[in-house]
């Protein structure tokens, strides 16, 4: 069984001061929704915040969940599907700029 609920579109991620801002799940799964919202995935789920422009102060931060960060065993269009608490963002020489906090539309679908 899993421990911790799918993320989804329109879910949070926590405030991280030195990117400047919170964000917001935008993208999603299209055809695997809970209560109407697409699940986050790695790689596609982006965050408001670091998909705005002019970019926040984080250059080699994407906004996305990583691959080996989200679910190992459960997957929606082939990609990994992001739970709450995991790290976002595929980093290339520092750490995670955010994580995904406790999802606000999903409180059934729990992802091992």
């Amino acid at each position: 069984m899993g421990e911790f609920r799918a993320h989804c579109i329109n879910d949070k991620d926590r405030i991280h001061s030195s990117c400047g801002g919170q964000g917001t799940v935008m993208r999603g799964a299209k055809t695997v929704v809970i209560n109407g919202r697409g699940v986050r995935l790695a790689i596609r789920g982006r965050n408001s915040h670091h998909a705005s422009s002019p970019f926040p102060l984080c250059p080699f931060h994407e906004g996305f969940p990583n691959i080996s960060d989200v679910s190992q065993t459960v997957f929606a269009e082939g990609r990994g599907i992001c739970r709450e608490l995991d790290m976002i963002s595929i980093s290339s020489i520092s750490n995670p700029c955010t994580q995904a906090l406790a999802s606000e539309g999903n409180l059934t679908v729990f992802v091992g």
